[in-house]
This record gives structure tokens, sequence and C-alpha cells, in this order.
């Protein structure tokens, strides 16, 4: 049997809950903008630094979401849409 024949398939159950899935990928997108190289400095003004802007923008804006939906969903038992 060689390596080329075998195959292996992943198949993932669909998330029962797809906001925090959403949030858990924009950290990570965040996580991987704030990165650099360790030969390359970065400074304060280079364009990697500013890249990460929307990056840190859209998770917040996610989390605050996430919050003012859980708030609502524990105090009035209402569920916002997503």
């Amino acid at each position: 049997m060689s390596l080329a024949q075998t195959s292996v398939q992943l198949t993932l159950p669909q998330s029962p809950f797809p906001p925090l899935a959403v949030g858990f990928m924009s950290l990570a997108c965040v996580y991987v903008a704030s990165s650099s190289p360790p030969w390359r400095p970065m400074s304060p003004s280079s364009a990697r630094r500013r890249g990460e802007g929307p990056f840190h923008l859209g998770t917040g804006l996610w989390l605050m979401y996430l919050v003012f939906a859980v708030a609502l969903d524990f105090i009035l038992k209402y569920t916002l849409s997503v």
C-alpha cells in the first residue's frame, strides 16, 4: 500500500455556537496579524501595525455584540439573531 493511495476524510460537525466560533476565528486573525518574524523588528508606525487595526476593531465590535446578546438573553430571555 503506497502513501499516494491513502486518503483521510475529515468531517467536522456543525457548530451549535456559530457566534462563538466567529469570535475565536477573529481572535486568531488578530493573533496572526500581530505576530511578526523575529528577524524583522516592528516599529509602531510600520504597515503591519496599521494592518492590525481592522482586526482589532472587528473583534472588539463582535465581542461587544456577544456581551450585549448574552445580557439580553440572561435578563430578558430575548434572543438576537446572527
